[in-house]
C-alpha cells in the first residue's frame, strides 16, 4: 500500500497558480484614470473590510491561535494603513471613494475570510500570501507607471504596498511552511481561490 505524499506549499504550485495574474496585470488599462480609481476603491474596501472582519474575531482567535493571532493583528494594522492611503489617492484624483459601491467580486475576496478564520485561524494566510506575492511580482513596475501618469500625490497606496510587500510575503510564506500538515489544505485552497477571484476581477476590469 502506497503512503500518501505530504502536501507541500511548493514553489511550483505558487508559480502555476499565480502565472495568469502576473501575465494579465499590465494588460489592464492603468492609463485610464477611472480604472485606476476603481482599482484604488476596490483595494480600500477589500483591505479595510478584511481588517474589520478579523478585528471582530480578535478574542476568539487569540485563545485559539496564540502567537499566530498576534502576527495577524500586526498585519491588520498594516492593511488598515494601506486602506487609508488608497482613500487619500482617490481624493487626489478628484474621486469620492464613499460614492463607489463595493462590487460583488471584490466583496467575494474578503467576505469568506470570516468563516475560514473561525474554522481554522491559519486559513487566511492563503489570502494574505496571494495578495502580497502579487505585489512583490508586479507593484514596483506599477509604481513607476502610476507616478508617471498621476504623480506622487496619487501614488501613496501603491508605494506603501511596494515598501512592505516583500517582508509580508516572506513572513506569510514562512508561517505557511511551518504549519502542521493537517492545516495546509485549507490554506492552499484559500490561496488558490483568492488567485482565481483576483484573476476574475482583472478579467472584468473591476466592473
Amino acid at each position: 500500500m502506497k503512503t500518501a505524499k505530504p502536501l507541500i506549499f511548493s514553489d511550483a504550485l505558487i508559480e502555476k497558480t499565480m502565472r495568469p495574474l502576473q501575465e494579465g496585470f499590465f494588460e489592464l488599462p492603468w492609463a485610464e484614470k477611472d480604472f485606476y480609481m476603481d482599482f484604488l476603491v476596490h483595494c480600500f474596501h477589500v483591505q479595510s473590510s478584511f481588517g474589520q472582519v478579523l478585528s471582530q474575531t480578535e478574542e476568539a482567535c487569540r485563545r485559539r491561535a496564540g502567537g499566530l493571532w498576534r502576527d495577524f493583528y500586526a498585519h491588520i494594522r498594516q492593511e488598515a494603513g494601506r486602506a487609508d492611503l488608497a482613500f487619500r489617492d482617490v481624493r487626489a484624483l478628484g474621486g469620492n471613494p464613499e460614492s463607489r459601491v463595493t462590487l460583488p467580486l471584490a466583496a467575494a475576496l474578503w467576505e469568506p475570510q470570516l468563516t475560514k478564520l473561525l474554522q481554522q485561524p491559519s486559513a487566511p494566510l492563503g489570502f494574505i500570501f496571494a495578495w502580497e506575492n502579487l505585489a512583490v511580482m508586479r507593484f514596483s513596475e506599477l509604481l513607476d507607471l502610476v507616478v508617471t501618469l498621476y504623480g506622487e500625490e496619487a501614488s501613496h497606496y501603491v508605494r506603501s504596498v511596494v515598501d512592505s510587500a516583500q517582508y509580508l510575503a516572506e513572513a506569510s510564506l514562512d508561517r505557511i511552511r511551518h504549519l502542521p500538515e493537517a492545516e495546509l489544505p485549507a490554506v492552499i485552497s484559500n490561496f488558490m481561490q483568492t488567485c482565481q477571484l483576483m484573476e476574475a476581477l482583472f478579467w472584468f476590469k473591476l466592473k
